[in-house]
């Protein structure tokens, strides 16, 4: 058998085991998210927000696959807050009113 560029590629990335990323990353990337949105975003752009988290080397964790566990994830942190009309509201951080 031929050890090809590709598949030595391959072994390579096996051997090294794929990290999760942490939920404080996904916590501080929600946040930048909404802050970068004035404070309240649909949901489809934080899921993609924390997708856009997964690389190769660095996947989500378990009960972070799917978007609806996405969602639910996200849910579940202390700054946000789903409104009626399903806009997630960042609850802390933003500048006071004048």
């Amino acid at each position: 058998m031929k050890l090809t560029r590709h598949l030595l590629r391959q072994l390579i990335i096996e051997a090294i085991e794929p990290k999760e990323v942490k939920i404080k990353d996904i916590e501080k990337a929600v946040r930048k998210c909404l802050e970068k949105e004035g404070g309240a975003a649909g949901m489809g752009l934080l899921v993609k927000c924390v997708k856009a988290l997964q690389t190769k080397t660095k996947k989500l964790p378990k009960h972070c696959k799917s978007n609806k566990q996405i969602a639910k994830c996200i849910l579940k942190m202390d700054f946000v807050v789903k409104h009626r009309y399903e806009d997630i509201i960042l609850t802390v951080g933003l500048p006071k009113r004048k």
